[in-house]
C-alpha cells in the first residue's frame, strides 16, 4: 500500500464482526502504522476493534453514534424530497418521527415504502406495520449477535416500558441484569437513556414492540406473569405507583390493582386534574373484575361530575351510597360516608340543572337572537 500517491479512503462496515482478533491487527495497523495517508472510516454495532483510547489521543478521531446520526424534522423532509416523495406535510413528518424516534433505519424503511407504494397516501395506512415487519429483518440479525442468555433476557425485560438495573434484577431474578444493561448501553443496541445519572431507561419503540412479539412465542407465559408481578411489587415498593399500576392491569392481577387505583385516586384528580387518567384507569380495574373500594370510589365519582358525565356520575353515587348501606361500620362513620355521599349527589345535580343554562349563553345561535 506504500505505493498510493494520494489520499486514500477506506471504509469498514461491520467492522465488529468477523475474527476479532485479526480484524483488530488490520484496523490498528490502518490507523497508526500505514506508510500512506489514509482517512479510516468503521462502522460496528459493538466495541470498535481497534485502541480506542490510543486513537483518541494519537489522531483526529471522530465519533458519530446515534445521538449524532438521530433524525429531526429537517433531515426526514430532506430524505423523503431526495428520494422524490415530496410534499410531505408537518403531520406526516410528525408521524413518521413518532414511528422511527429518528432511527435513521426505520425512517429510510418508511421512505422507501412511500416511494414504492401509493406515495405520501401509504403514510395514512399501513406504512407503519409495513415498516415494523422490515424493521423485524434488523432487529433479526442483531439478535443473532447476541448470546442466548442476552437475548432471553432483552424478550422478558420487553414488559417494562422504562426500567433500571436494580428493577431487572429483582424481576427477572437474574444477577447479571445490571452487566447485561450495561452492554446494551455501551452498545447503543436500541436503547434510550431517560434521566441525567444514567439510571432509567427504555428500549426503542419499534425494538420493544419486536421483543414483546418475541417473548409471546419464546418464554413460557407463567415466566412472563412472574416477571410483571415482581416487577410491579418493585416499583410499587419504590413509590412508582403509575406503572405498577399498569403492570397488574396488564397481567390481570386484580388484587394489587384494586389497591393501586386506591393509592392513585387522590394524587390523580384532587391533585394533579388527571380525570379522564383516573376514569380510565378505574373503568379497566373494573372490567377485570375488581371492585374499587370507598376512597376511589368516591374519587371517581368526582372525576365523572368535572369531566360532565353526570349520568355516570349520578350511577356512581348510587353505587356509593348502596355500599354504604350493605357495609358494617359505626354509626359514626356511616354517617361521615352518607355525608360526603350527599354531597357529591347535590354538586352532580346542580350541575345537570345549570348546564342548560350554560349552554343557552354560550351558544352564538342563541346569542344572536
Amino acid at each position: 500500500m506504500g505505493e498510493f500517491r494520494q489520499p486514500v479512503g477506506i471504509f469498514i462496515d461491520n467492522a465488529d464482526l468477523g475474527k476479532a482478533e485479526e480484524t483488530r491487527e488490520l484496523v490498528n495497523a490502518l490507523a497508526f502504522d500505514a506508510d500512506f495517508e489514509c482517512h479510516l472510516v468503521l462502522s460496528c454495532a459493538t466495541e470498535p476493534p481497534f485502541d480506542l483510547h490510543r486513537a483518541m489521543m494519537e489522531l483526529r478521531l471522530t465519533s458519530i453514534g446515534p445521538a449524532e446520526l438521530s433524525f429531526e424534522a429537517v433531515d426526514v423532509v430532506a430524505l423523503f424530497n431526495e428520494a422524490g416523495v415530496s410534499g410531505l406535510t408537518e403531520n406526516m413528518t410528525t408521524l413518521v418521527l413518532s414511528q422511527s424516534e429518528g432511527w435513521p433505519a426505520a425512517v429510510r424503511l418508511m421512505q422507501v415504502l412511500a416511494s414504492t407504494g401509493n406515495g405520501l397516501k401509504s403514510l395514512d395506512g399501513g406504512l407503519a406495520s409495513e415498516a415494523e415487519r422490515l424493521a423485524d429483518t434488523l432487529f433479526e440479525s442483531l439478535m443473532g449477535r447476541l448470546s442466548p442468555e442476552l437475548r432471553n433476557f432483552l424478550s422478558e425485560i420487553a414488559v417494562f416500558a422504562s426500567f433500571s438495573p436494580e428493577l431487572l434484577s429483582w424481576s427477572t431474578g437474574t444477577r447479571r441484569a445490571g452487566e447485561f444493561l450495561s452492554y446494551l448501553v455501551a452498545n447503543n443496541i436500541l436503547i434510550v437513556t431517560l434521566d441525567g445519572q444514567g439510571q432509567w431507561f427504555r428500549f426503542h419503540a419499534l425494538f420493544r414492540r419486536y421483543l414483546l412479539r418475541q417473548a409471546s412465542q419464546n418464554v413460557p407465559a407463567g415466566r412472563l406473569q412472574d416477571v410483571a408481578r415482581r416487577g410491579s411489587q418493585w416499583l410499587e415498593r419504590h413509590g412508582f405507583i403509575e406503572p405498577s399500576l399498569d403492570l397488574a392491569i396488564q397481567i390481570q392481577d386484580i388484587a394489587p390493582a384494586v389497591r393501586l387505583v386506591e393509592k392513585l385516586s387522590w394524587s390523580l384528580v384532587r391533585q394533579k386534574g388527571y380525570l379522564a387518567s383516573f376514569i380510565a384507569l378505574a373503568q379497566k380495574v373494573t372490567l377485570l373484575g375488581g371492585t374499587l373500594g370507598t376512597e376511589g370510589s368516591f374519587w371517581l365519582a368526582w372525576a365523572l361530575i368535572f369531566e360532565r358525565r353526570y349520568e355516570e356520575a349520578r350511577e356512581a353515587i348510587l353505587a356509593i351510597k348502596a355500599r354504604i348501606e350493605a357495609s358494617v361500620v359505626s354509626a359514626e362513620h356511616r354517617q361521615t360516608l352518607t355525608a360526603k355521599a350527599d354531597l357529591a349527589r347535590i354538586v352532580n345535580q346542580t350541575f345537570v340543572i345549570r348546564a342548560p343554562i350554560r349552554n343557552i349563553w354560550t351558544n352564538p345561535e342563541i346569542t344572536r337572537r
